[in-house]
């Protein structure tokens, strides 16, 4: 049995020999390790024939050892954003109250809104022709020349004349048919220093209708315009529904847009607490020799990779942040802009079930899309009609009344 382990001890130390020349022949092998005694990787106690002295293994100089491995900081906190932002200023918004905001701010909406009251005075103004029509006018003529007729009607050697004027017109069209009527009240009062009577009153009443039979009877100029304004106001009305329905739907994508955003993030610097906590472990595991140096750098180059991720993702909510405020401002003073949007909205949808049928039927009817082409074509439908009552004969009805009288 002593002759056995013997040999054994020189195998051993024959093996040795040749694992430190292949060490010395390779110098950008793996590092060597360092021992640790509680680890399992120890190995056995040697026999006690084998010699005292052992050669040392010369680690090459350019081979690093496990304490030479750079440590990367891992003590670089990613702050929160701050740019363009004031401190503190938060709003909490749901679905709900972002919607409010821009039907309550957006600039697009506000003009659909303005286009609406436009085409209603364009209504009002073409409906104000029918509004009757008054005129007055109250005059006073004094005239003093001399006496040169032998029967002028006195013997004073001027005659003065004296008149005051009270007239009193009005005239108005009439929608329904197409008609016109107007009346005229004039009266004078005339005193004299020649005349039988004096003073002497010469009122005057006139009245006359005119009512076209043909042409101009059921359709004319005026009425065509109103006509036309009231379907451009209802074609105004689809228009501003048909935009407030853009509005909302682009709000609640970039509040989900938002959302997500945020959401990203967090899961970003979870990948760097990650990344962080894989770097810790790959540095232990080298220095205990389990694994290679190599494996310590692929980690801290994907901790800085994932902190690049992080700060894209920052952006990316930064920019879907100002597109759902671009949406929910009325102007680049808005309080808005300084302050940071939290969507507080939950992540959960709820289904719809809806017969295709019935989601035709009521596309259909509430569609502002359909609407605008249905209104479209009552213009088109209204010219049609003005100008085939334009090729009929001019033929006009008018009566005239008026009595004078002298007192």
């Amino acid at each position: 049995m002593t002759v056995g382990l013997i040999s054994l001890g020189a195998a051993a130390r024959r093996l040795t020999s040749l694992v430190l020349a292949v060490s010395c022949a390779l110098p950008m092998a793996l590092p060597v390790a360092a021992q640790d005694p509680a680890t399992p990787q120890q190995p056995t106690q040697q026999p006690q024939q084998q010699p005292a002295q052992q050669p040392t293994p010369t680690v090459p100089q350019s081979q690093p050892a496990a304490q030479d491995i750079p440590n990367p900081s891992l003590s670089r906190p990613i702050g929160e954003r701050t740019v363009g932002l004031d401190p503190g200023k938060v709003v909490r918004w749901t679905m709900r109250d972002a919607i409010l905001a821009a039907l309550d701010k957006n600039v697009d909406i506000e003009l659909e809104r303005e286009n609406v009251r436009l085409a209603q005075w364009d209504v009002i103004a073409a409906q104000g022709v029918y509004d009757p029509l008054t005129s007055s006018f109250v005059g006073y003529n004094s005239n003093t020349s001399a006496n040169t007729r032998q029967f002028s009607g006195t013997d004073a050697t001027t005659t003065t004349s004296n008149t005051i004027s009270y007239n009193f017109g009005w005239q108005q069209l009439i929608q329904k048919t197409g008609g016109s009527y107007q009346a005229n009240f004039n009266n004078q009062r005339n005193t004299n220093n020649f005349g039988v009577l004096s003073p002497q009153y010469n009122p005057q009443l006139n009245f006359s209708i005119t009512q076209p039979l043909f042409k101009g009877y059921k359709i004319d100029q005026n009425r065509r315009q109103i006509r036309i304004f009231k379907k451009r106001l209802d074609l105004s009305d689809a228009q501003f529904r048909r935009r407030a329905i853009e509005i909302i739907s682009t709000v609640q994508q970039a509040y989900w847009d938002l959302a997500l955003a945020i959401q990203n993030e967090k899961v970003a610097r979870d990948s760097v607490t990650l990344a962080e906590t894989q770097l810790r472990n790959n540095q232990r595991q080298v220095e205990v020799g389990t694994l290679a140096p190599i494996d310590v750098t692929n980690a801290a180059a994907l901790l800085e990779s994932s902190r690049t991720d992080v700060f894209r993702v920052m952006n990316q909510v930064a920019q879907a942040e100002n597109a759902l405020k671009a949406l929910t401002v009325d102007g680049p003073n808005d309080d808005l802009w300084g302050a940071r949007i939290e969507p507080v909205e939950k992540f959960e949808v709820q289904p719809l079930v809806m017969p295709l049928n019935d989601a035709l039927k009521l596309a259909m009817e509430n569609r502002p899309e359909i609407k605008q082409f249905a209104l479209q074509r009552d213009i088109n439908q209204v010219d049609v009609d003005f100008y085939r009552n334009q090729a009929k004969p001019q033929i006009d009805l008018v009566g005239t009344y008026a009595p004078n009288g002298v007192g």
